[in-house]
């Protein structure tokens, strides 16, 4: 699977969000992240994304980042929080939340690269296969998303398959499973498919041609897109 880094980013001052993103693709590259800006706690909370680190600031109308901050271990314990905060007196509470790190404002690059540097080598470290639970005809059953290829709707259940050829179905939709997956980078090239990118092997005409010779049908009101999306991951995968 394509590894990206997922930023998110949350402070109500757009031009600084902005300057953020800036320093973390001059970090990593263009190629290497994908950041998203929330300007505020809410717009944050609702998005229901699995990061791989998060920039708070802390005062904040409504949601503060110390609330969000504790929002967020009440379900996720490994995301790396960085706290951005002109305000030096919450770092006490920031620490025991288990925060990555404390920066002050005004934000010193050097500083910033140096918590990325020290954040890199654990993210690196850690252990790098996702999995997710799926209630089906078998049970319950954890499976690591590398390994599924594809969803297929088809007489109201969803067929899942995957790469050592096990199926296993369930009750759900395609378009369900598109806002699950989208952050695991799942396209959906007809109404009745999700599929894994990184099992495509190449776009002919109308189809996407898996491995395992499985051939998708590609919708025509979504043919530019998934080539689109097939294309950028390819040039993602060779600047690795």
């Amino acid at each position: 699977m394509i590894k990206q880094y997922k930023f998110a980013i949350c402070d109500d001052d757009i031009q600084f969000c902005n300057k953020i993103k800036s320093y973390i693709i001059e970090y990593y590259g263009e190629n290497k992240v994908e950041i998203s800006i929330f300007n505020s706690g809410e717009d944050f909370i609702k998005s229901k994304v699995k990061y791989d680190c998060i920039f708070l600031d802390i005062e904040m109308i409504n949601l503060n980042g110390i609330e969000i901050a504790t929002m967020i271990r009440n379900y996720d314990l490994d995301t790396y929080i960085i706290i951005v905060s002109g305000f030096p007196k919450y770092k006490n509470v920031a620490y025991r939340l288990h925060v990555f790190d404390y920066l002050d404002k005004p934000l010193d690059k050097t500083m910033l690269f140096k918590t990325l540097d020290d954040m890199t080598i654990l993210l690196q470290n850690s252990q790098i296969d996702i999995y997710e639970y799926f209630q089906t005809n078998h049970g319950l059953v954890k499976l690591k998303v590398n390994d599924i290829m594809y969803f297929e709707y088809s007489e109201r259940k969803i067929n899942l398959y995957t790469n050592n050829d096990s199926i296993y179905q369930f009750y759900d939709t395609i378009y369900k499973l598109e806002e699950r997956f989208k952050q695991y980078h799942f396209i959906s090239p007809h109404k009745a498919f999700l599929v894994n990118i990184d099992y495509i092997q190449n776009i002919h005409l109308n189809d996407l041609i898996l491995e395992k010779d499985i051939i998708i049908p590609i919708s025509k009101l979504k043919k530019k897109q998934i080539k689109d999306a097939y294309l950028n991951a390819i040039s993602k995968e060779m600047d690795q």
